[in-house]
């Protein structure tokens, strides 16, 4: 954080109890995080949770609240994965669990067809 603004993400792993440094970085990915708690404000009950899935190296951000899961929104590297680069970012890109899991499901059963 800097200027009470995310300026880069720390990701880290637990082993064998113990947090360690995995990487640093993701700019971008920071910018749009900035956008997303500007329109999600904590202040205003709504918490994040970062999902990294690491096989399609998509960025994903859950939104939750007091009454449950609002839904997740794909960031630059997730619409990538997604075949969805031409989308800007759009903090309100709230999707269902099941949606982001079909869709990259039919990304990946695409891809895998082109390597036969």
């Amino acid at each position: 954080m800097t200027h009470e603004k995310a300026a880069a993400i720390l990701t880290v792993y637990l082993e064998n109890g113990k947090w360690k440094p995995a990487s640093i970085g993701a700019a971008d990915a920071a910018k749009e995080l900035n956008e997303l708690i500007a329109t999600w404000p904590a202040d205003s009950g709504y918490r994040y949770r970062l999902i990294h899935a690491y096989k399609r190296m998509a960025d994903f951000v859950e939104i939750s609240a007091s009454d449950g899961i609002k839904g997740i929104i794909p960031l630059a590297s997730a619409r990538y994965s997604m075949n969805e680069m031409k989308k800007d970012f759009d903090p309100t890109d709230v999707r269902s669990a099941a949606d982001i899991v079909s869709k990259i499901k039919s990304d990946a059963k695409k891809n895998q067809s082109r390597r036969k």
